[in-house]
């Protein structure tokens, strides 16, 4: 994945220009990506995260899962990160004007979950190992380098929309203010 998403981000760079400390991350990633185990390998979905998610009206659980463009054979950490991915970021790091275009970006690293009727980062994480076959102790080992890779992820996703507004192609009304985002996910 890492290699892929290198090509996307050299052929965007031609239109949006590069993103600043992105190459170093870069050969990071690949250097600590060669020492993790290959053993547990599966197909994920690439872009696991709440707003993918049909949630069943009534009931607490997730009836469809959508977006399945991203989908790859990977490790599952990557789809746990991103599906984590809130729970990294301060609900003020993002700008405000943001904040309404994604869950992400409304982080709630700072926040009372319970006040939300949403599960602690710990108990996500034992959900996760109480229903996946990985060792949770092998799966946190590597956890920073897989947080590491869905910030990596989302920065060249956001430089995408970046390079679609200068072809002036971008079909979000929000691609001016996303498009923004790829330096602060670094």
């Amino acid at each position: 994945q890492i290699r892929t998403l290198t090509k996307v981000y050299h052929k965007q760079r031609e239109d949006a220009g590069p993103i600043v400390g992105l190459e170093k991350m870069i050969l990071e990633l690949e250097k600590i990506s060669s020492s993790l185990p290959k053993s547990f390998q599966c197909l994920i979905h690439g872009d696991y995260k709440l707003d993918n998610f049909i949630f069943h009206p009534t009931e607490p659980r997730v009836v469809a899962v959508l977006d399945w463009e991203l989908s790859t054979i990977g490790h599952p950490s990557a789809d746990l990160t991103s599906l984590l991915a809130a729970y990294f970021v301060r609900s003020d790091f993002f700008p405000k004007r943001l904040q309404h275009l994604n869950p992400t970006f409304n982080g709630f690293e700072d926040k009372c979950l319970a006040d939300f009727s949403l599960p602690s980062f710990d108990q996500m994480i034992q959900y996760y190992s109480d229903l996946s076959v990985e060792d949770p102790n092998e799966m946190l080992k590597n956890f920073s380098f897989f947080v590491s890779f869905m910030f990596f992820k989302n920065s060249i996703i956001t430089h995408g929309i970046a390079a679609r507004l200068k072809r002036r192609v971008a079909s979000s009304e929000h691609a001016e203010v996303v498009s923004r985002v790829s330096p602060l996910l670094l």
